[in-house]
């Protein structure tokens, strides 16, 4: 339980101050090395997913919410991963570009999608890893635009690439283990080697945490510097707690966890992609 709340507390707010620091750390790199110009791209590309990223973070959390299994999982990361990578090069090169207008609409169609099936599929399958490399390929396209908005340095294009790509990546990760920190007894109560009990206690005791923590972070008298991106985080995580406390709750009833949390979920992340889509069209 202490490990989970102290992720939430420094993680997400401390990467509010990177997404705030990472410009300055560029240009002091700017006429560097290969490597100096590498590492200071790192935090670019983490701060462009946490805390900056919101699309992308609900595309990888989407992708989490379809199976708790390991080894689907990774596999949808990977070719996720390999697909962007491909379009975030070509974009930042200028071989390919397609104006945000368009990019951005369809990167808020492919969350209501992914989140969509996830409520109907119980399994990868070929169909869904293809639909994902071709959200990717798009998703790319739109890291390659905040990339080439931030600059690159004369010399180092390529280091800057890699470095970014590298951050991305880390954030990806960050956002993966956080959720398996989150939902974690909730599997191991749905699969009953945790008790009901534990489950009620643990979800219950993180949620009231996690509400306390925002409005402390609101009122700044905890993490000052960080009201706009710590709430915005952590209130969905106590969203998420007390869906978990739910699944711990009915655990007698078949596929606890599959109900009231990841379809749960699925259903509100496809929601907030519906909005995004509907404001990047029509409003």
């Amino acid at each position: 339980m202490l490990r989970v709340f102290l992720v939430f507390c420094c993680v997400f707010p401390a990467s509010a101050l990177l997404a705030a620091e990472t410009e300055m750390a560029v240009s002091e790199a700017a006429g560097t090395g290969w490597l100096s110009t590498a590492l200071a791209y790192v935090p670019v590309g983490f701060a462009h997913i946490l805390p900056l990223g919101l699309d992308h973070i609900l595309f990888v959390l989407a992708l989490f919410f379809m199976t708790p299994n390991v080894g689907p999982l990774i596999l949808q990361i990977t070719i996720f991963t390999l697909a962007h990578s491909v379009t975030l090069a070509l974009g930042a090169f200028g071989i390919v570009s397609i104006p945000g207008s368009i990019v951005e609409p369809i990167i808020a169609a492919s969350i209501v999608f992914v989140a969509a099936e996830n409520m109907f599929a119980r399994r990868v399958t070929g169909w869904r890893i293809g639909v994902i490399f071709l959200f990717g390929l798009l998703h790319g396209l739109g890291f390659a635009s905040v990339l080439s908005e931030f600059g690159l340095p004369d010399g180092q294009f390529g280091a800057a690439l890699v470095g970014f790509n590298v951050g991305v990546e880390i954030g990806q990760i960050a956002i993966i283990a956080a959720m398996f920190l989150v939902v974690w007894v909730a599997l191991r109560v749905d699969a009953l080697d945790y008790s009901e009990r534990t489950g009620q206690v643990f979800y219950g005791v993180l949620a009231l945490a996690l509400v306390a923590l925002s409005f402390l972070a609101l009122e700044g008298n905890a993490l000052a510097g960080f009201e706009v991106s710590a709430p915005l985080f952590l209130l969905p995580l106590a969203g998420l707690s007390l869906l978990c406390l739910l699944a711990a709750t009915n655990v007698d009833k078949l596929g606890a966890y599959r109900t009231y949390v990841a379809i749960s979920a699925s259903a509100a992340i496809g929601l907030v992609g519906a909005y995004w889509f509907v404001e990047r069209v029509f409003l």
